[in-house]
C-alpha cells in the first residue's frame, strides 16, 4: 500500500490536506509508515490510542513525519 493516498511526504507549513478517515484507515496508514518497525506491546498500545485520539490532521503530520525519516535514512 502506498502512503499517498493518505499524506503529502514532504515538510509541512500548514495543517496538511484531507478530510475525515475512519480509524482502521489511520491505523492502516500508521502501520504502512512504520513498516519494517519491530513493536513491542507497549507500542501495539500506543498505536491503537493514537488511532483513536489523534484528529486526522495530527495523524496526517505523524505519518508523514515518519516517512520523511524513513527517505532521510535511505538517504544517508
Amino acid at each position: 500500500m502506498e502512503i499517498n493516498w493518505y499524506v503529502v511526504v514532504s515538510p509541512l507549513e500548514s495543517e496538511p490536506p484531507g478530510g475525515y478517515v475512519v480509524p482502521p484507515l489511520r491505523e492502516a496508514a500508521l502501520r504502512e509508515a512504520l513498516r519494517g518497525v519491530t513493536l513491542g506491546a507497549y507500542d501495539e498500545r500506543i498505536i491503537a490510542w493514537m488511532v483513536w485520539f489523534l484528529d486526522d490532521s495530527t495523524m496526517r503530520t505523524v505519518v508523514s513525519l515518519i516517512e520523511r525519516a524513513r527517505l532521510a535514512e535511505a538517504s544517508r
